[in-house]
């Protein structure tokens, strides 16, 4: 995110980057901290937003607790972009950019009026399966850890279900054709 944000300054745009601390404590803040402090002289500037209490809940997932995460942190991202538009009103907020896991900030831009986008830094193979996943979903009714042969993605070969990312594996909603 902050790759593309240093591109977008070249282009003269004024960036500002919400970050949100991590979770549960760990010794990647400080080179964290080192990175941001290397883009200083750069039109970006960052906002940390406040801390969140997230209790560790061993019977549930990690995708369970970063939802968790980033849902908690809605009312301070509001918030951040609310003070800065009265801030500067000279300088309006164009777009919200959106890492992948962020998806539900889509309600926050929609309530405030500013267009979302989703920025998704992946390697093409990620890419590939993300854009042909649709089709994956309406084509497959049960598990994909159950396929027996092997799974056809454009752009890629032939691959084993078993390779798929891990939360593919079970589907949480199981279709029935008609």
């Amino acid at each position: 995110m902050v790759e593309l944000a240093k591109y977008l300054v070249q282009h003269n745009f004024s960036i500002t980057l919400l970050t949100m601390g991590p979770a549960y404590p760990s010794s990647s803040s400080s080179s964290i901290a080192s990175y941001i402090e290397s883009v200083v002289g750069l039109d970006i500037t960052f906002i940390e937003l406040p801390h969140v209490d997230l209790p560790f809940d061993r019977t549930k997932s990690a995708m369970a607790h970063l939802s968790l995460f980033i849902e908690k942190h809605k009312p301070h991202i509001k918030n951040a972009i609310t003070q800065l538009q009265s801030s500067s009103p000279s300088t309006p907020i164009h777009a919200l950019v959106l890492d992948f896991f962020m998806t539900s900030m889509f309600d926050v831009a929609e309530e405030l009026g500013i267009p979302g986008y989703i920025y998704f830094a992946s390697g093409a193979a990620l890419l590939a399966l993300m854009l042909y996943l649709p089709t994956l979903d309406a084509k497959i009714t049960g598990h994909y850890k159950d396929l027996e042969g092997e799974v056809e993605i454009p752009g890629l070969p032939p691959l084993p279900p078993l390779v798929l990312p891990e939360p593919m594996l079970v589907r949480l909603c199981l279709k029935t054709r008609i």
